[in-house]
């Protein structure tokens, strides 16, 4: 029910925002059916028909959705300054995005791809967004059997590739790649390589999807002999259908060159809660991984009765990230134009000196003078473009090198003194320090050089933290999310647990999100365990720890809706910790 109501609120907050459509008032009309209706007081068949009519519009729904972004993208290109109905349209427009289980890597560098110099149309964003799926094939190695019996009537496009009863290999014009994968990765010993085709919309989903979907068909064979263990090797090899370029399938997994613990003391409640999001972290099915999830959300004394508290908790703790990443994308942005000038100033300088060594190689009534000569000229144009391009940044940079020395900024490219950072952000107040009226000022110089998206979020935190009633606003909208979030997570954590279902739409980003909140909860007691200073014997339990933090955001947001004007009084760098009483304590 919980879900049911926050499903409505979205579905009304699209018939008041969005345009004038029956699937949005037919969806919300649904929905609120559904909540009147109780499955403990005999209502079963109407809810059962209620979900199906639910299930029956979400076609029509994604229709909705791609004419709505169609409709706010023509209205920013009319209109700048209005992108009110836009933000609207792409946050719905990600979660269809997200139903489609699309991994997010590939979907990034296809989105970058857009971005060529040439004129892009919403046709081509939402086709990048909404592709359709396509027919792959997968192939990987299962250790624990030399042959499976009876593959292709469990699956019927599944086929052994090894061992007595293989087929000739399936891939046609990529057989070639798949044969040399085979040489090079299969070794004797009870080890099988098996292929199957499944429909998905980019490589990396395909390679995901079949190894889910040879995973489940594993079951059938761990239950006839059940003392044998059956896993699937890391990686494999994708390839679309009737094409002949194969991939290798390598899941991504990051390092780093020195690992340090959450803290180096080690508190009561702790050791359950790490443990079980170290697990979900490593688990290869989404809803196991989010199962595992809530485990450890569980294992810090939250109950389902808890997960308000635990969402206000969580809500502090995204305010207080999104400040200390609010500094990122301005950062990211010039490094990343600086970067490029730079290395187009490098190209032009070596195809110069190429073109100037060939130059001297050719006679003066040599047919292809004229072309070079042409092409010199050309490069040398392009070299003077770049480094005035560069030049022009260059007071923008160096205003940026000033703002993360005062600002602060740990190895991984956070501010480390929100204070300051926040303080620039506002209007002037007349006690604040010299370093802080320098960073405001050095921002003005950034500015003009940002591209627009980073100027407007830039510009969105500066009137949040300009206006304590709209910097009340998103934390209240963040609570909502966050609730939101913990509901399905316990909702799926309830289908897995007790109804056994492994699969559902858009469950790859539900058990990513998961985890984000376990790791999210983790690290705000390890930020309060840090400045706690007592012994690990007296320190406090997680849920109490939770509890006041979540009484914090209430009280913070009295203070907030209390205020009129500038948040200055906000304490950015001990919005979660324990050194602090409260979140509101600065002169």
């Amino acid at each position: 029910m919980r879900l049911c109501r926050s499903a409505q609120i979205a579905a009304d907050r699209a018939v008041e925002l969005g345009p004038p459509a029956p699937a949005t008032k037919e969806l919300a009309a649904a929905l609120t059916l559904a909540q009147r209706l109780s499955v403990e007081d005999g209502h079963r068949s109407a809810f059962v028909s209620v979900a199906k009519d639910l299930e029956s519009q979400l076609l029509m729904l994604n229709r909705y959705l791609r004419n709505l972004f169609r409709l706010a993208w023509r209205k920013v290109a009319n209109n700048e300054s209005d992108w009110n109905l836009l933000e609207y349209a792409v946050d719905e427009l990600v979660c269809a995005v997200a139903a489609t289980n699309r991994d997010r890597r590939t979907l990034e560098q296809e989105l970058a791809g857009l971005f060529d110099g040439s004129h892009i149309r919403e046709e081509t964003v939402l086709a990048c967004f909404l592709p359709p799926t396509r027919p792959f094939h997968y192939a990987c190695i299962i250790q624990g059997a030399s042959t499976l019996q009876h593959l292709s009537t469990l699956a019927i496009s599944a086929q052994l590739l090894t061992g007595p009863h293989a087929g000739s290999l399936p891939w046609g014009p990529a057989n070639r790649q798949l044969r040399r994968w085979l040489d090079r990765e299969f070794r004797p010993g009870p080890r099988v390589a098996v292929t199957l085709r499944v429909d998905a919309c980019d490589r990396t989903s395909a390679a995901r999807l079949g190894r889910r979907t040879l995973v489940e068909l594993l079951d059938q064979y761990v239950a006839g002999h059940r003392t044998v263990s059956l896993r699937l090797e890391e990686g494999g090899i994708t390839c679309e259908v009737g094409s002949s370029k194969a991939a290798n399938y390598v899941p991504l997994s990051r390092s780093v060159h020195s690992a340090y613990p959450l803290i180096q003391k080690w508190p009561n409640g702790l050791r359950q809660p790490l443990r079980m999001t170290h697990l979900s972290r490593i688990a290869e099915s989404p809803l196991v991984a989010t199962l595992l999830a809530w485990s450890a959300i569980e294992a810090t004394g939250v109950s389902a009765q808890d997960r308000n508290q635990l969402a206000r908790a969580l809500s502090l703790q995204a305010l207080r990230q999104s400040i200390v990443d609010s500094l990122s994308p301005l950062r990211h942005d010039l490094r990343s134009r600086q970067s490029w000038w730079s290395s187009r100033i490098k190209n032009c300088n070596a195809q110069l000196e190429r073109l100037a060594a060939a130059i001297d190689q050719l006679t003066s009534d040599h047919t292809g003078a004229d072309k070079i000569d042409a092409s010199y000229a050309q490069t040398d144009e392009q070299l003077t473009g770049a480094r005035i391009w560069q030049a022009q940044l260059g007071p923008a940079v160096s205003a940026l090198d000033e703002i993360e020395k005062r600002c602060g900024i740990d190895e991984h490219g956070h501010v480390r003194h929100l204070n300051v950072w926040i303080d620039a952000l506002m209007p002037r107040h007349r006690r604040e320090l010299s370093e802080v009226t320098e960073v405001r000022n050095l921002i003005e110089v950034l500015i003009p050089h940002l591209t627009p998206l980073t100027r407007r979020g830039l510009r969105s935190w500066r009137r949040r933290l300009s206006s304590a009633q709209e910097l009340a606003d998103w934390l209240e909208a963040s609570h909502s999310q966050m609730t939101y979030l913990l509901d399905s997570i316990y909702a799926a954590r309830n289908l897995t647990a007790h109804a056994g279902v492994f699969s559902a739409p858009g469950d790859t980003v539900l058990g990513q999100g998961a985890v984000m909140v376990a790791d999210m909860t983790l690290e705000f007691l390890g930020n309060w365990y840090r400045h706690e200073g007592a012994a690990p014997g007296e320190m406090q339990m997680p849920i109490h720890i939770i509890a006041q933090l979540s009484n914090r955001q209430v009280d913070l947001i009295n203070s907030l809706r209390s205020t009129q004007g500038p948040a200055y009084k906000l304490n950015a760098e001990w919005l979660t910790s324990s050194s602090s009483p409260t979140a509101w304590d600065r002169e």
